[in-house]
This record gives structure tokens, sequence and C-alpha cells, in this order.
């Protein structure tokens, strides 16, 4: 009888190589199909929310002795509109402490003023003065759960004097601080490399909603610092009202330390006297268990969790003590002002967010866009934009 080479114990390995072959056009396929989607995705996005990107100038030094500075120092980051109204949210590390601020959109300079700056989370608002005709608006809505590590982001950057134009990355982690700067709440970490001109940028998941915006770059891992969406709100709803941003605090002193059997933990080091710790009896050696039902295991968690609350409002607080644990209700104080150098917004070992340059002659107001005048003809050269890129 003939034998072929098919010997008992080839059969099945030849059996599952036929099937590979015969599957991988349908995986090809469906591979395809995946891709294509990303990609419509990505194409939508950019789509979507291109418009709503614009490019922040800040000039500063236009006055040195009472005279005007013919070489102010001009600052370039990137924004976005997140209204209607023409309110728009950038860096503070942009526009903090500016004497004149005002945006590009389409290549046309509009008239912009300073709602507020907090320089704590690396955020300022603006106001448009005049809106152009066609432009989107990202809308700020919180998710019912937090993107999780490994989520697909897609920035809209404006790179250098380039268009807006889509990015793909990932969420890569959720970090308290950098190496000694504390952050006020964790930052999304995002696979998405920030250069001098882009901060500021939004940043969406793959169904279109805000992720958050970029407020720190990380180039020597090519990658970005996000604040939260939630933490924008919370930031621009106060600077909208108060033109500043104030914190809750507690008047504790903690630090983290390790269990054999239960992880990390948080304890109190010291009671600040006269504290809201201090009203309620808290002690040193308390273990702090749940803030306002969220648990805390990190510095980042405690500091997360304060963020979101008010000035003045109530936080239910779960600690252990002797082996029991009680829940005690403490009213927050305002916590005491920290003042952040303007050179210092931005964590020690990040790179640049802002483009510097230098705007040679004075700024003409008049040759801005400003309220109740007509948009240039088409064609015509805008003087800022040329200053601008000198």
């Amino acid at each position: 009888m003939p034998h072929f080479g098919l010997t008992p114990g080839r059969v099945i390995p030849v059996i599952a190589f036929l099937f590979i072959l015969t599957s991988l056009p349908v995986y090809q396929a469906n591979g395809s199909e995946e891709f294509l989607s990303l990609q419509r995705r990505i194409i939508q996005i950019n789509e979507d929310y291109g418009s709503a990107v614009v490019r922040v100038n800040a000039s500063f030094g236009n006055q040195e002795d009472g005279k005007e500075n013919e070489e102010a120092a001009l600052r370039v980051g990137s924004g976005f509109f997140v209204s209607g109204e023409g309110h728009i949210l950038t860096n503070a590390s942009v526009a903090y402490g500016a004497d004149r601020v005002w945006y590009e959109h389409e290549g046309i300079s509009y008239a912009a003023e300073t709602v507020g700056n907090d320089p704590e989370t690396n955020l300022s608002l603006l106001r448009a003065l005049r809106l152009p005709e066609d432009f989107s608006v990202v809308s700020l809505s919180s998710f019912s759960r937090e993107p999780a590590v490994g989520t697909m982001v897609v920035g809209v950057t404006q790179p250098l004097d380039l268009k807006p134009g889509p990015v793909l990355g990932v969420l890569s982690g959720n970090d308290g601080q950098f190496g000694q700067r504390i952050f006020p709440t964790y930052y999304h970490r995002v696979s998405i490399p920030a250069y001098p001109g882009e901060g500021g940028s939004p940043v969406f998941s793959l169904d279109g909603r805000l992720v958050g915006m970029i407020v720190a770059s990380l180039p020597e891992i090519r990658s970005s610092y996000l604040l939260p969406v939630e933490a924008m709100m919370r930031v621009r709803d106060q600077l909208a009202a108060d033109g500043k941003v104030s914190y809750s605090w507690i008047g504790l002193d903690l630090e983290e330390f390790s269990t054999r059997h239960e992880g990390t933990k948080v304890r109190v080091t010291e009671v600040i006297p006269g504290g809201p710790g201090h009203r309620i009896a808290l002690e040193e050696g308390d273990v702090i268990k749940e803030i306002d039902g969220y648990q805390i295991r990190a510095l980042g968690d405690v500091r997360r969790a304060i963020f979101f609350n008010t000035v003045g409002s109530f936080v239910e607080i779960a600690i252990e003590r002797d082996e029991q644990t009680l829940e005690m209700t403490l009213r927050t104080a305002e916590r005491p002002a920290i003042e952040i150098p303007e050179r210092e917004i931005l964590p020690e070992g990040t790179g640049a967010l802002e483009e510097e340059r230098l705007l040679e002659g004075s700024i003409n107001e008049e040759e801005m866009i400003a309220p109740g005048e007509d948009d240039p003809e088409e064609g015509e050269t805008e003087s800022l934009e040329d200053a601008s890129s000198q």
C-alpha cells in the first residue's frame, strides 16, 4: 500500500497546519476591518474637533519703565474652545502673568482676555473677544468609570505653525507625582509626546469624549501628562466664577507605610493645631482608610479625594485607631496659599510645553480682529501672525 509520509505522529500537526492556513484569510479580513474602523474613528475625531483647537499667543514685557518695549517676549501654546460663548482652555505656563493674550484660528488672529489662571494644575481660562464664524466646541463631561490603563486615546495637536491634526496613543498610567513635584490629583500619563507649542491640546477617547488636556511633557519617554477631564471641570468652574482656584485642606501631615499582609497604607504623622483634623480630635498614628467612600492606599488617594471637595464642605473620614474603625465628619478649610513661581509651573524634569519667541516690534491691537470688526478679506495677511513667526 502506497505511503505518502503521513505517519500517525504527523497527522495531527498537519491537520493543525492546514486549519491555520484556511483560517488565515478570515483573520486577515477581520483584522483589516478592525484597522479600518479604528482609522475611521481617528478621522472622525479630527473632523469633529480640529476646528475647536486654537493657537494661543501671550506677550510679556510689553512695558518697560513705563514705555512700550519694542522687543516683547512671546509664548505660544495650544488651547481649545469649551463653550459657544468663546471660552478657551489653555496652559497657565503660556498665559499666566501675560500682558496681552490672543488666539489664532485657521490663520486669523482674534483678541482675547484672561478670565483666570491656576498655576497648580497648569490651566488657564480665556474668553474670546471676537469669535470665528465657524468653530467646534469640546464638551467636558465626567466618565462613569475612569478610563483604564491601556485605553487608546487620540490627541488633536497643533505643532509649530501647522494645522491641527490627530495623534494616536494609549493611557499608560495614573500618577500622583513626578520626581519631587506632587500633583494636586492623579494625572493621566499617555504615550503621546508633546513638544513646545502643543501644551494645552485636548486628548479624546475613541468614542470622542474628552479624556484630558496636556499639562506636562515627558520627552525622554515620548509621553505627556493630562489633567483629567473631571479635574478640568472643577478648575474651569471656579476660574469662571472667581478668576482663581481655592483648594480644600484637612490640616494633617501624612505618610505612606507598608504592611506585610495589607500592603500600603496612609497614617497621620502630625495634626496641625487649629486645623480641621485637630477640631475632630484626629491623632498621630491614626490610619486613614476612606475619605467620602474613596479607599485610601496612597498619599495620592488623599489628594484626589480632597481635590474635588470645595472649601467648607463636609467630608466623611474613616480611620483605624487601636484596631478599631472610627467614622468622623470633618469640615474642610481653605488650604494656606502656596506661591508657585512662574518658572515652576511645570514639574522639574519635564519638557517645555510652550514655545518662546521674540516678538519684534510693538503689538498693534488695531490690527487684531476685535469685537465689532469684520473678518479680513480672503488672502489678507495678519500682521500678528507675521510677527509671531519671526
